[in-house]
């Protein structure tokens, strides 16, 4: 653990340096996002930013105008959205997918451009439900993000472009996140790594790649084990970055064997190494928060009760 640990402010409250990445791909109605709106209240020494991701980003395609207001995708998620922003310790990350390093299509920028701006114009909800509601989200998390060095130019660019979006100088709290999902090459981290706020170099699974679930991985994969964890393998080369590193581990269940202490050793540990953030979830992907034994409520009892 390193002697001096940098803290996040946010309206006006200090948090541990160690947060909760939760992308949180749950449909607002849902149970799930009220367990973590209490798990959010029950831990106010915590910082979670909430990855809010209606369809694999902000645009939704019907031509209903229910569902379509100028900028909100519909009540749903707008009202579910404004409950976020009434959280003292919680920042909502808008998700946007640039398929770089999924093995298919890559995404145009114009296409991922037309993402940022959408998000970046989530400000006030007006309509009968719930007037003048604040649907404001406060950064950008770049879903398969390249490690090539020859998409730096891209990358660049989205980022620039959306920090000059959301006026993140100016703004209160912006945070860019790139999900590469695994170290950089040592020679180009710090490039890609002074590009965002949070890079997470380490997204995998619990459970083996011999499980039925494999095929829902980040393949290729090796199960998650923080013992394992070192640099420029899962972890950035340069040890100075780890406090810009995240950590995100799903399908947390057997095999290999896991129950609350075990979690919560697996997440002491975890936090100790000084990342930035971390989430552990026993769902498929993140599509549910209530699945145990990784609960949000349960990662949050075990990152809060190893802060320094």
């Amino acid at each position: 653990m390193r002697p001096l640990l940098p803290f996040v402010a946010f309206t006006g409250a200090v948090f541990a340096r160690v947060n909760i990445m939760l992308p949180f791909y749950v449909y607002p109605t849902q149970p799930d996002w009220q367990a973590t709106i209490d798990t959010v209240n029950a831990h106010p020494n915590l910082h979670f930013y909430l990855v809010v991701n209606p369809s694999n980003g902000p645009t939704n395609s019907t031509p209903d105008p229910y569902f379509n207001y100028t900028h909100g995708y519909n009540t749903d998620w707008t009202t579910g959205v404004a409950k976020l922003n009434n959280l003292a310790n919680a920042q909502t990350i808008g998700y946007v997918s640039t398929s770089y390093n999924n093995g298919k299509n890559n995404r145009t920028r114009e296409a991922v451009i037309a993402d940022i701006d959408n998000w970046s114009q989530w400000k006030e909800q007006q309509s009968d439900n719930s007037p003048n509601a604040n649907i404001s989200i406060h950064g950008i998390w770049f879903d398969e993000t390249s490690v090539d060095r020859e998409n730096y130019e891209f990358y660049q660019n989205l980022t620039a472009h959306a920090r000059q979006a959301f006026n993140a100088s100016e703004a209160p709290q912006y945070t860019s996140v790139l999900n590469t999902g695994v170290a950089p090459d040592p020679a180009y981290e710090r490039e890609l790594f002074d590009l965002a706020d949070v890079v997470v170099t380490r997204e995998t699974c619990w459970q083996y790649n011999s499980t039925e679930n494999a095929a829902e991985c980040p393949m290729p994969y090796v199960h998650y084990d923080v013992a394992t964890l070192k640099n420029s393998s899962g972890l950035p080369n340069h040890t100075d970055l780890y406090p810009k590193a995240s950590v995100i581990v799903h399908y947390v269940r057997p095999e290999p064997a896991v129950d609350a202490t075990i979690l919560a050793d697996q997440i002491k540990r975890t936090v100790e190494l000084g990342i930035h953030s971390l989430y552990f979830t026993s769902a498929k992907l993140w599509n549910m928060t209530t699945i145990g034994p990784a609960t949000v409520g349960a990662v949050a009892d075990a990152v809060d009760a190893a802060q320094p």
